[in-house]
């Protein structure tokens, strides 16, 4: 669909720029985008990291892993506990 069809079915009015504020809006851009995908990936690495330790500390101490069994998880409310006790790093 294009932006002026969507823009009318909406009901928004299209922005009127001037040389400068196209300029303005394209010169960050691609280097946020950059810098958000370096900080996305570093916060991959530490949530992985994080579960190694985690499982190795719980392994080092013999402590209990019943606890982390994936079908305990799959009944509580919480979205992202199913996806971590699934993985295996």
């Amino acid at each position: 669909m294009p932006g002026a069809e969507a823009l009318a079915k909406t009901g928004i009015e299209a922005m009127v720029l001037s040389y400068k504020d196209g300029l303005a809006l394209i010169i960050g851009t691609s280097g946020m985008v950059g810098l958000g995908i370096m900080v996305y990936r570093a916060a991959q690495r530490l949530v992985d990291t994080y579960q190694v330790i985690s499982a190795l500390s719980v392994e080092g101490l013999a402590g209990m892993t019943k606890p982390f069994d994936p079908r305990v998880h799959g009944v509580k409310p919480h979205k992202a506990w199913p996806w971590i006790t699934s993985r295996s790093p």
